[in-house]
């Protein structure tokens, strides 16, 4: 099982002071090789629920499970470890390296000699 969820729950404050439930996962598994497209209206979680399962968030109730290598509970030491080893993610507001091309940036996450960015 490459992602298993289960009872995954995230809130945050609102505004005027209440409870706002963004995200509330019963159950949801994928295995690897599949493929799946998330999609909503602005602010229906999506970004919520992939910033969990990378482990960027921490959810306030339940577990994530990546190739059967626990998410939640971890520290963040352990998620950053965990994303960076198993996680592809291209954030929705990013910043890229100014004096380098799109394809430049993207290769700077590749530790490749082979590409002409990385030698001396």
């Amino acid at each position: 099982m490459l992602l298993s969820i289960k009872n995954l729950k995230k809130s945050f404050l609102a505004s005027d002071g209440s409870t706002q439930k963004v995200v509330d996962v019963a159950s949801f598994s994928m295995e690897s090789g599949q493929q799946i497209a998330l999609s909503g209206t602005s602010g229906s979680g999506k970004t919520t629920l992939l910033n969990l399962i990378s482990g960027i968030l921490q959810p306030d109730e339940g577990h994530i499970e990546l190739s059967g290598r626990s998410m939640s509970g971890s520290s963040e030491a352990v998620r950053d470890r965990l994303r960076a080893q198993m996680v592809g993610y291209i954030f929705q507001t990013f910043n890229l390296l100014q004096g380098y091309t799109c394809l430049e940036n993207v290769l700077l996450g590749i530790k490749d000699e082979n590409y002409p960015l990385f030698k001396d």
